[in-house]
């Protein structure tokens, strides 16, 4: 399995790899106000 984080102005997007298959993916708001143990929970 293999993360991968898109790291954008207004997003962060994350993708949940097996092999070339992309089994999820998500998005969150990236917010200004965010504390890095907010963004760890929704993560």
């Amino acid at each position: 399995m293999l993360l991968a984080i898109d790291l954008g102005n207004t997003n962060l997007t994350f993708g949940l790899f097996e092999g070339d298959q992309l089994r999820h993916d998500w998005r969150l708001a990236t917010r200004r106000d965010s504390m890095p143990d907010e963004l760890g929970l929704l993560m």
